[in-house]
């Protein structure tokens, strides 16, 4: 959004504002997940949280699938940096597989760091271990940072330092 965050969201409300007018909803979807990501920075979770169910909603309305699924996960990614585990796992659940590849990876990748979260590292290791290679397969290469992260953060609390440091290296 650049320095200037008052200027950015601004404009990003005239978007809005115009992708509603001309009826384009995906404009208008990708807007909102544009302010929440925003607000996900800046910490304001319930106002991110509020924005990412709303363009959920519309693009579920309007069958913008692909949209979903990382949304989903964005929305899931909140409740976990705020320790809301089980809230984020039945949101991942609940959203099941039906985005891109790149959409229903960050999903396999933000359910495997929930499980681990919540204590079960065998699950949580085996999920992310799947969604790393699936990642390494598809091409998706922007994906293994989070992969790899996930995988050092359960291999870090079940107490495998080794094995943690060679994933975050």
């Amino acid at each position: 959004f650049g320095s200037n965050q008052a200027e950015a969201l601004r404009r990003l409300n005239n978007a809005r504002a115009s992708f509603r007018t001309l009826g384009h909803m995906e404009g208008e979807v990708f807007t909102r997940e544009a302010e929440a990501a925003n607000n996900l920075h800046q910490g304001k979770h319930e106002e991110s949280r509020q924005q990412l169910r709303a363009a959920i909603s519309m693009a579920k309305e309007r069958g913008l699938g692909r949209s979903v699924m990382s949304m989903t996960a964005k929305l899931a990614d909140s409740y976990i940096e705020t320790g809301e585990y089980q809230e984020a796992r039945v949101r991942l659940e609940e959203g099941g597989g039906t985005g891109t590849a790149r959409a229903d990876l960050e999903v396999a990748i933000a359910l495997g760091k929930v499980h681990g979260r919540l204590g079960d590292f065998d699950d949580a290791r085996e999920r992310l271990t799947r969604a790393l290679a699936s990642v390494n397969s598809s091409g998706l290469m922007a994906l293994v940072p989070s992969a790899l992260t996930a995988l050092g953060e359960v291999e870090y609390e079940s107490d495998r330092a080794s094995e943690a440091r060679a994933y975050f290296q």
